[in-house]
């Protein structure tokens, strides 16, 4: 699994390829399998943006996205929920950092295990 941060003319060109909106801060392409989900896009300048706009330091909104992101490299699509850090959204008028449900923590335990162990642990 790999989390590329992108900025500037990469973050823009990628953002458009994806459709993604100047709200978006970052995307995780995924085929029809977890397996396919091991590179995940953070776009770097947005989260700057964002950061000196909301006066929410830079490097908790960094680890938001990168833990959003390897969310849904980890959960099974669709992995987007209602709580949590897997919100579509960021909500930064939130003093709680948000963390994954604790069903989406057994799914992520239960597929690291897969991926260490082998599938017929």
């Amino acid at each position: 699994m790999r989390v590329i941060l992108q900025a500037g003319y990469r973050s823009e060109q990628l953002g458009g390829q994806v459709q993604a909106t100047r709200a978006t801060m970052g995307f995780t392409p995924c085929g029809r399998t977890p397996v396919d989900c091991r590179v995940a896009y953070v776009f770097y300048d947005r989260l700057e943006e964002l950061s000196r706009a909301s006066k929410v330091p830079l490097g908790r909104m960094l680890g938001l996205a990168i833990a959003h992101e390897i969310g849904h490299m980890l959960l099974p699509q669709p992995s987007h929920s209602p709580e949590g850090i897997m919100r579509p959204s960021l909500e930064l008028e939130r003093s709680i950092l948000p963390i994954f449900t604790a069903a989406q923590a057994d799914t992520i335990r239960a597929r690291l295990d897969q991926r260490r162990y082998g599938s017929d642990r």
